[in-house]
């Protein structure tokens, strides 16, 4: 018996999903059930520009093609979004940290504070007179 996961939907996904037409609906959710299962399903694909664990379902109906991205590995990319959330960039390179944020495709407010170093630096000698 094979172990099948539950689906979890971004609601505005879920929604946008429902309105394919019903034959893509089964054929997606036919994908969806062998990636719960561990599996890939000959219509998925790693999709382009983002790291290991997004898929992308390509399906093609009456010469149209419609798409659906999952996450297989979601843990790790929450795991990003809850440091940057809590501002705990360490971890990040400045190319990283940009490229997680043009994913998000919003636009995002980034405020930069420079400081003199001098500014941050206790000295650790008293001055001898």
């Amino acid at each position: 018996m094979k172990k099948t996961r539950p689906v979890s939907w971004i609601k505005a996904a879920k929604k946008d999903f429902e309105g394919f037409p019903e034959p893509v609906q089964t054929q997606g959710l036919r994908a969806l059930t062998v990636a719960t299962e561990g599996q890939m399903a000959d219509c998925v694909k790693p999709l382009k520009g983002f790291e290991g664990g997004i898929m992308e379902i390509v399906l093609r109906h009456s010469g149209d093609a419609f798409r659906v991205v999952y996450a297989v590995q979601i843990t790790a990319i929450a795991a990003d979004f809850s440091r940057i959330r809590q501002v705990k960039l360490d971890r990040f390179t400045i190319d990283r940290l940009m490229g997680i944020l043009n994913r998000l495709d919003k636009d995002v407010d980034v405020q930069i504070t420079v400081r003199s170093r001098q500014q941050n630096v206790t000295s650790l000698h008293s001055p001898i007179f």
